[in-house]
């Protein structure tokens, strides 16, 4: 199998930021001594290696970060309060509308919008545990 230069080129930097398997690194170093030329045009175009900017971040960052996503992930969505409002005043409407001589339409009107709020919620909430976003409610730790 004949390795290209383009392929040295990608294993350059990977070699260089020490992220290279042993193999990937022997294979580099013997194709860049067959071909110094090359070698000495990688180099003097990339540097040594990939110059990476060194951040701190606190020992903490991580878990400070993955439980800032789980609580903002454990609020309630927006559909479902909308959903359990219209419950709400579905219910309303029909204790206070229920009599032979009124037109049922504004009970059937806001349980239709409740119907259709519950169905958003739920297809929102799919949606973020098939993403993986959120997991199911029995294996949330207690």
């Amino acid at each position: 199998m004949n390795v290209t230069r383009n392929v040295i080129a990608d294993l350059w930097s990977l070699t260089a930021a020490g992220e290279a398997s042993e193999d990937s690194r022997r294979l580099v170093d013997a194709y860049m001594a067959e071909h110094a030329d090359f070698a000495r045009t990688i180099q003097a175009e990339r540097g040594a290696g990939p110059e990476l900017s060194s951040i701190e971040l606190p020992p903490d960052h991580e878990a400070k970060t993955l439980d800032r996503t789980r609580r903002r992930l454990r609020r309630r969505s927006p559909l479902h309060i909308v959903a359990l409002a219209f419950t709400g005043l579905t219910v309303a409407r029909i204790v206070e509308d229920t009599t032979f001589t009124t037109s049922p339409r504004r009970v059937i009107a806001t349980g239709v919008a409740a119907i259709i709020c519950w169905i958003l919620c739920a297809w929102h909430t799919r949606r973020l545990r098939d993403r993986g976003l959120l997991r199911a409610p029995a294996a949330r730790e207690r």
